[in-house]
Formats: structure tokens, C-alpha cells, sequence
């Protein structure tokens, strides 16, 4: 068994060329770190020692994340369906943003 050879379309890294398989990856991947963040914010928040400000701050830090994670999720998504994202950011005007930003920092 370990001596036969599989064809590399019908292997795992051939499937993934596919983009539904591509698509089912990063969505399972951005679900997996959800629930990680989830539940280790989770735990941190059961803790009873924290201070109302400490857990305002764990509470704005779980929000934060949630949005970060569906914007990431959102554009591997897209990549993985074969829509230029980083072409778009750039036309939009994300890449000017970020030139500027670093030119006026650099001062």
C-alpha cells in the first residue's frame, strides 16, 4: 500500500486546486479560531477576579476580533474563489492609505 503511487489529481493537493475544496478549508479555519478566541475570552471572563475595567477591555478586545476575523475570513474567501483582493484594496484606494500613512510616519 505505501508503495503505490497516487495520481496528483486524485490526491489531497489536487483537490484543494479545486475552489470549493480551497473555499470549505478557510471558512473550517476561520470557524476553528473563532471558537478558540471564543473560548479562551470565554475563560478569561469567567475568572472572578477581573475588574469591571478588565473586562470591558477583554469584552471591546472579543468585539474587535469577531469583526477582524469576518473581514479575513471574508477576503481569504474571495481569494480562494479567485477574486483579486488585493487588486480591489488597491484600486479602492487601501494601498494610498497605507503609502501615506507609512511616508508621514517615516518623518
Amino acid at each position: 500500500m505505501l508503495g503505490d503511487q497516487v495520481p496528483y489529481d486524485k490526491s489531497l493537493w489536487g483537490a484543494l486546486e479545486d475552489p470549493a475544496w480551497r473555499g470549505a478549508a478557510v471558512l473550517s479555519f476561520v470557524w476553528f479560531l473563532h471558537r478558540w478566541k471564543t473560548n479562551v475570552l470565554g475563560c478569561a471572563l469567567a475568572a472572578k477576579t477581573l475588574a469591571a475595567l478588565d473586562r470591558e477591555k477583554l469584552l471591546t478586545i472579543d468585539r474587535f476580533s469577531s469583526v477582524g476575523l469576518f473581514v479575513i475570513g471574508i477576503m481569504a474567501l474571495a481569494e480562494a474563489s479567485g477574486v483579486a483582493v488585493q487588486s480591489i484594496l488597491t484600486v479602492g484606494g487601501v494601498g494610498e492609505i497605507v503609502c501615506v500613512t507609512r511616508l508621514s510616519s517615516s518623518k
